[in-house]
């Protein structure tokens, strides 16, 4: 790890209006973290989240998010930030679903005609690639500094000759600065002819920014593993299988369980799911604790996962968090955070099924912690070098 801080412009240098552009418009760990990432690196200059659609986050990073669509119309920009993700062949439909209420959803979805919906959601003349604005669209912002950022885009990939490839690589073609998460991604976009470099995902160099508030919990009580779970997983499951699973990992190990949520928004984990488990899991692991953390401050999350002796889940950003912090992990069935594990990490189990997790639980217990500290000093120190890289010369 180079351990020195991103290089500063100069103090006489004028703030420059950033714009940072991501799906902040909802709760989602990863998202939000992107945002305060940002938002701290460009401290001294003016930065403005700017979403899909409209989204009131002032209860979780005081703020209230809106369309990029609109603000690059009307406000010219010196620097444009894709903060990151996974915004490949997202369009603007799939960001509508995330935000809207179950009800709405289905009434948007049973529309013969959703251009309407688009205008009024997200200002847009049509559907478009989500998180990824094409700038020679909006006059004023044409010269803007165009950064795109620890993205990943391997749904590109598997979408055949689908029109957002061509779409999404025109507008890459017009990007200053691209780092990229994923080989895949990577290939995909030399294969275009358009180079990008492949760095870990930037949330692994967040405690370099934030070490006040990422201090781990101070102990008390039992260790603590944290569980996260994506809600149509534990549906395809059963609450009674995942339940038993936990429970015999909890007394194995003589560890308490914290249902911690990594979003909360549709689509996304579901707290009526994590109290049920809780219940469950009590019954069954014989004096152990398990409780659900309901604070939606993306910083406590984040200190609730680097103060666990063992994460589990499905979230990519739960992954990233307990690997920057050394923390044992084990990743469920989920192919996103599979394949990035496979190329960061390398030494603990992803792709568990419920009766794997046993055995995978004490195998990561079991990795000697300065093989841990290794990898994430490594690795945070790539993350961090790519910030430097891509910011360094701005802030």
């Amino acid at each position: 790890m180079s351990g020195s801080p991103v290089p500063a412009a100069a103090p006489s240098a004028p703030a420059r209006r950033v714009l940072a552009v991501g799906a902040f418009e909802r709760d989602n760990l990863g998202d939000i973290l992107f945002y305060l990432l940002v938002r701290r690196l460009f401290a001294r200059h003016h930065v403005r989240p700017a979403g899909a659609v409209f989204g009131d986050m002032r209860p979780y990073f005081g703020e209230v998010v809106l369309p990029y669509n609109h603000l690059l119309a009307r406000h010219a920009w010196d620097v444009v930030i894709v903060v990151g993700g996974e915004i490949g062949a997202v369009d603007l439909d799939h960001a509508f679903r995330m935000v809207l209420e179950p009800r709405a959803e289905r009434i948007f979805l049973d529309m013969p005609e959703r251009a309407p919906a688009r205008r009024f959601l997200a200002s847009a003349a049509g559907n478009q690639m989500a998180y990824l604005p094409d700038l020679s669209a909006f006059e004023q912002n044409r010269d803007a500094l165009y950064c795109v950022n620890s993205v990943g885009l391997s749904w590109l990939a598997q979408i055949g000759d689908h029109p957002f490839v061509a779409m999404s690589h025109a507008v890459l073609g017009q990007v200053h600065r691209l780092s990229v998460r994923d080989e895949t991604t990577r290939a995909h976009l030399a294969a275009a002819g358009i180079e990008a470099r492949l760095a870990p995902d930037c949330i692994h160099a967040l405690a370099r920014y934030f070490p006040d508030e990422l201090a781990a919990p101070p102990a008390a009580g039992r260790p603590y593993l944290v569980f996260q779970m994506i809600g149509d997983l534990v549906g395809d499951w059963g609450h009674a299988p995942v339940a038993q699973a936990l429970a015999r990992v909890a007394v194995r190990h003589r560890l308490d369980v914290v249902f911690v949520a990594s979003g909360t928004a549709n689509h996304h984990d579901r707290y009526a799911h994590y109290l049920r488990l809780a219940a469950l899991t009590r019954e069954l692991a014989g004096g152990l604790d398990a409780r659900v953390f309901f604070r939606r401050d993306a910083l406590a999350i984040a200190a609730q996962v680097r103060g666990a002796a063992l994460w589990v889940g499905t979230s990519l950003h739960g992954w990233v968090l307990s690997m920057s912090a050394g923390v044992p992990r084990v990743g469920l069935r989920n192919d996103k955070v599979a394949h990035y594990a496979g190329l960061w990490d390398g030494l603990f189990p992803a792709d568990v099924g419920l009766d794997q997790l046993d055995d995978a639980c004490a195998r990561a217990l079991a990795t000697p912690e300065a093989e841990r500290r290794d990898l994430a000093a490594r690795v945070a120190g790539l993350a961090e070098d790519n910030i430097g890289h891509m910011f360094g010369d701005l802030l």
